[in-house]
């Protein structure tokens, strides 16, 4: 099986479970028609999804194919990599998360929700005015503010 194939595979089964979710999200009620929903859902997911293969591939790293008498592939990576670097790093990561959730936590509930439905959820600022029936840009200030006062409440 090719990279080609094992992508095409991964996208497609991504696609479906959009498809399925969509389903199941779809609000009969609202005012949108479903088969504008399940578009609108199936094309950001794989716009989303090509976005986050193409930054993984970016950020790859290919090993060429090695004949019997040159060194292994591994051993073409420098074996000089400072472990307790790397260890201060991920302690002071922790302790970054977990002050920034203090902060979040510190905000008023709309503002978290709306940090929740861009960042977790992945929605565009079009989409969210969209369900809080508000115009996109009214949207991207209220998260310009969010974003100010988690800076804020971090700062203190």
């Amino acid at each position: 099986m090719s990279t080609h194939d094992s992508v095409k595979e991964d996208i497609e089964s991504f696609l479906w479970v959009l498809f399925i979710e969509a389903i199941q999200r779809y609000e009969s009620e609202g005012e949108v028609p479903f088969a504008g929903y399940v578009k609108s859902v199936i094309h950001y997911g794989h716009l989303r999804f090509y976005k986050k293969a193409v930054n993984q591939w970016r950020h790859e790293v290919t090993l060429p194919l090695l004949s019997d008498d040159e060194e292994l592939a591994m051993d073409q990576f420098p074996d000089d990599i400072a472990i307790d670097q790397e260890v201060l790093a991920a302690d002071e990561e922790h302790s970054l998360r977990r002050e920034l959730w203090r902060a979040f936590k510190e905000l008023p509930i709309t503002q978290q929700e709306l940090l929740h439905q861009i960042y977790q959820e992945e929605l565009s600022c079009a989409q969210i005015g969209h369900i809080t029936q508000t115009t996109r840009q009214a949207v991207q200030q209220r998260h310009k503010r969010a974003l100010a006062q988690l800076r804020s409440r971090m700062m203190h």
